[in-house]
């Protein structure tokens, strides 16, 4: 869609259009490039580390941030909340297997 994710010398992470202009400001700790239309991103939550996924109108999927995720792979990823493991879709919701 036009948006990538970059981080400045500032350790500042910015969304940008595909003509280089500034759409919005993060305080990410890490993201990754969007797959399936979605970046992993993390961020502290207060002294612990969690993660979520946002579309390329940076919007958030998920109300609850995750404590471990992995990337989308055939629109599906591999998310932990505690010791509750399961795999959700691009819009977030559980996939029951």
């Amino acid at each position: 869609n036009g948006r990538a994710l970059i981080k400045d010398s500032d350790n500042k992470w910015f969304m940008i259009d595909d003509k280089g202009n500034i759409l919005r400001e993060y305080n990410f700790i890490t993201a990754r490039n969007f797959s399936c239309g979605l970046s992993l991103f993390q961020i502290k939550e207060g002294d612990s580390y969690k993660y979520n996924y946002m579309n390329t109108d940076g919007e958030y999927i998920s109300t609850v941030n995750f404590d471990d995720a992995d990337d989308f792979v055939n629109n599906i990823a591999r998310v932990r909340i505690g010791e509750d493991v399961y795999y959700i879709d691009t819009e977030g919701n559980k996939i029951e297997k």
